[in-house]
């Protein structure tokens, strides 16, 4: 997986493209957009698509540093860094 992506589709493009779009955010175009800035998302919710600015990546609590953005779903259960986040029912 990659840990860059480009942003330069302008906001008429995108408003083009989600034709129904609540916007809740701002498109700035960058393009070195690494884990932990704040980027534009699309969401599909049943009130229909909406943009929001969110941070790229997860940072557990307790870390100072830069997110994870490649995590194993087959092994999130085991590791630390995710105790807090996943809370998992085994019943």
């Amino acid at each position: 997986m990659c840990g860059r992506f480009a942003l330069f589709s302008s906001m008429d493009a995108i408003k083009n493209y989600y034709k129904e779009l609540v916007i809740k955010g701002k498109i700035e175009p960058n393009y070195n957009i690494v884990p932990s800035m704040i980027v534009p998302i699309v969401i599909k919710s049943f009130k229909g698509y909406r943009l929001f600015n969110l941070k790229w990546g997860f940072v557990p609590y307790w870390s100072d540093k830069k997110g994870f953005i490649n995590i194993r779903a087959e092994t999130i259960n085991t590791k630390n860094s995710f105790k807090y986040a996943l809370k998992i029912d085994a019943a």
